[in-house]
């Protein structure tokens, strides 16, 4: 996210999240534009959010998809 400061993630690490929500039925694309991270966003190599937006992310994924265990599930989408 341009202008960003602070603590940041890469986007990099929120594309296994975006796949384990599109595999479970949701509209992962959806949630991330609600919260600032676009398509295009997430297409750029360098690009980052900061990490107060990487937590929301999941603690919404973790709260859609009633998984407990989300880190590990995130693995299997890596």
């Amino acid at each position: 996210m341009p202008g960003t400061t602070g603590p940041t993630t890469a986007t990099t690490w929120l594309r296994p999240l975006l796949r384990l929500l599109q595999a479970r039925g949701h509209d992962g694309a959806q949630l991330f534009a609600r919260h600032g991270v676009t398509p295009a966003l997430m297409a750029q190599a360098d690009a980052r959010v900061p990490v107060a937006v990487t937590r929301e992310l999941l603690t919404e994924a973790q709260r859609l998809t009633g998984e407990p265990a989300l880190g590990l599930a995130l693995v299997r989408h890596a």
